[in-house]
């Protein structure tokens, strides 16, 4: 096990060398200047070129980098441009925010999406089967920015049911649970949609291939009940392949959060990231990607780890 994790450890490093290249040299194509930006154009050439030097923008693109760079393998983030803040800090007080609506949207994907691939599976050929696989399709194929203007149209606009944005009712005299939960409904559902249909396909063909093994059929041949054939059997042993979706689903589901949250005006990392791209943010930008990606890796490796939990005669040696 020990070994496992060294290996996995070290092989994350090229990735997420990768994805501070990505980070810091893709952001640099886009136009416009940040201290532009910064000075909204009231400054003089001289004032210009101080706050540039000040910030180390006059340097070329490859010191700037190895110099980020280096900072970074000390867990220095660097500095917001504009609020001078720690990169590190600002990601941290919205990383909570993303992470409730990630796990709300996990959670809501694999509640209604195993149930629905476990049906499909065992009512193959049916019309329960093919409905269930289209509305699977359309879910996975609605881009979400679209889905979630629908439903505040139809839920926020037309019927005035939800509130359409925020975390909280800005009137609201304190914070209150019941208050979260309700701003809530739409961005999980936004973002959940596609990876609940992702995960009742994955369900399905994966408990479709378990259920034609030949000790499924001798333990229906025992007379046991169909669902306990399904559920304790069956289930159980086509887990591996779900969990390895589920690591995946996870990193799509912080990719996805970066629009929906722009859609909901929810205050996570996502909204954070479309601001400072707008405003040139760079530090921010990079140090969210790498956060992103850090991230990602940890989820996977732990979904790694439960193969063991779920099959017990893998091992990491």
């Amino acid at each position: 096990m020990r070994r496992f994790l060294l290996n996995r450890l070290l092989h994350t490093i090229p990735v997420l060398l990768g994805v501070s290249l990505v980070a810091f040299f893709v952001l640099r194509l886009a136009p416009g200047d940040p201290v532009i930006l910064i000075t909204q154009g009231d400054a003089t050439p001289e004032e210009i070129e101080a706050i540039r030097r000040n910030l180390g923008l006059d340097r070329s693109i490859i010191v700037q980098y190895f110099a980020w760079l280096g900072k970074v393998v000390t867990g220095d983030l660097g500095q917001s441009l504009y609020t001078a803040q720690p990169v590190l800090t600002e990601l941290l007080e919205r990383f909570p925010n993303t992470l409730i609506l990630a796990a709300s949207a996990i959670v809501l994907a694999i509640v209604l999406g195993m149930p629905l691939g476990i049906i499909a599976a065992t009512r193959r050929g049916t019309a329960f089967d093919s409905s269930s696989m289209v509305v699977s399709v359309l879910g996975w194929s609605m881009p979400n920015f679209w889905l979630g203007l629908m439903l505040i149209v139809v839920f926020g606009v037309w019927l005035r049911w939800l509130p359409t944005g925020g975390m909280y009712d800005i009137m609201a005299m304190e914070p209150r649970f019941s208050d979260l939960l309700v701003h809530l409904i739409l961005p999980t559902l936004t973002l959940a949609t596609a990876h609940m249909a992702y995960v009742a396909r994955f369900t399905r063909s994966s408990l479709l291939e378990v259920l034609s093994q030949d000790y499924i059929r001798t333990a229906r041949a025992k007379g046991l009940s169909g669902w306990i054939v399904v559920v304790r059997h069956a289930l159980r042993n086509s887990l591996i392949p779900i969990i390895s979706v589920l690591g995946v689903t996870v990193g799509n589901l912080l990719g996805g959060a970066v629009i929906v949250e722009s859609v909901f005006s929810w205050p996570g990392i996502g909204s954070l990231m479309v601001q400072s791209i707008m405003n040139r943010d760079f530090p921010i930008v990079q140090g969210a990607m790498l956060f992103a990606a850090v991230v990602f890796i940890f989820v996977n490796l732990l979904a790694d780890l439960l193969y063991a939990v779920v099959d017990p005669r893998i091992r990491y040696d």
